[in-house]
């Protein structure tokens, strides 16, 4: 896939493919493989597709203010070796926003850090379901005391199709992974407030802006074992590989799934083990509350 993008925005900002196994200078994440695409600057996207699936991206420079106010979008990849779609597809992306009364976007700080530590939801659902038409004025008042009305709605019932295809069973199997030599990578996810009363998270209880980085070699199998120190869920991702899940809080998943975000729960761990393959370059990790991420909540990790 090849992507001629060109920055419109004021500020700067990046595409980050969420979930794609790509190059680490593909990834959109802000490391030594990427700078912020400036405004009026253009970057070209260029890498293999190598997974099926249906994904999705957005930007990673002020991710949580950018996101938040609609830059993100679906990205689905087909199998040609698999069978077409039955019928018609339709792919809805629902995303929230908050607005002010007069239907202005509120500010990406708006809370402070209890918006942050709670991580910011909107107050409107778009979805898309319903079409409307909207008044407009063209002069002369014809705007003016005229409601909104619905044009369109999309409403899915519980009946069985005309025509159930047979389906083929499921051909896909996911190996579990022997992790007796894999190399262990314990990290917490942390909070802490100073003595001013700011509020900082991170990981092992640094935050991303002054911490280092974690090392692997290219080939290399690792364990990590993530801790959620304090009481708020942290879907955690870690960016360009796929993972398989052990446990959480000692309990394995009822199924083997290839994953990338994977929640941690409350005062709880999760282990997951990861293959590092030959794409090397520094690669982001992080909580995907994106409130939790700006605030520090992000690590690094360098393959060689």
């Amino acid at each position: 896939m090849i992507v001629h993008f060109k920055n419109s925005l004021p500020e700067g900002t990046t595409i980050h493919w969420h979930g794609l196994r790509v190059p680490a200078a593909m990834d959109g994440a802000l490391t030594h493989d990427q700078s912020p695409i400036a405004p009026g600057a253009a970057f070209e996207y260029d890498f293999i597709l190598p997974d099926a699936g249906t994904f999705w991206y957005h930007p990673h420079f002020d991710s949580a203010a950018q996101l938040g106010n609609g830059l993100d979008g679906p990205l689905i990849v087909d199998d040609p070796t698999e069978p077409a779609a039955l019928g018609d597809e339709v792919v809805m992306v629902l995303s929230d926003a908050s607005v002010d009364a007069g239907g202005r976007l509120e500010p990406a700080d708006s809370g402070g850090d209890f918006g942050t530590l709670f991580g910011r939801e909107g107050n409107t659902l778009a979805e898309g379901l319903t079409l409307r038409w909207l008044p407009y004025d063209r002069g002369f008042g014809t705007a003016y005391n005229r409601p909104e009305e619905d044009v369109l709605r999309i409403r899915f019932n519980d009946e069985a199709p005309a025509q159930s295809p047979e389906l083929s069973g499921l051909g896909r199997k996911i190996p579990a992974m022997d992790v007796a030599t894999a190399i262990p990578v314990d990290l917490s996810l942390t909070l802490t407030i100073a003595d001013d009363g700011a509020l900082a998270m991170g990981i092992n209880g640094i935050p991303f802006s002054e911490a280092g980085h974690i090392s692997a070699r290219v080939g290399e199998r690792q364990v990590w074992t993530v801790r959620n120190t304090f009481e708020r869920d942290h879907p955690f991702q870690l960016h360009g590989f796929f993972f398989q899940v052990l446990d959480v809080n000692g309990i394995a998943p009822a199924s083997r799934e290839w994953k990338n975000t994977a929640n941690v729960p409350v005062d709880g761990q999760m282990r997951f083990v990861v293959d590092f393959d030959d794409r090397p370059g520094m690669r982001m990790f992080h909580c995907h509350i994106l409130d939790h991420a700006e605030a520090g909540m992000m690590g690094m990790i360098l393959l060689q």
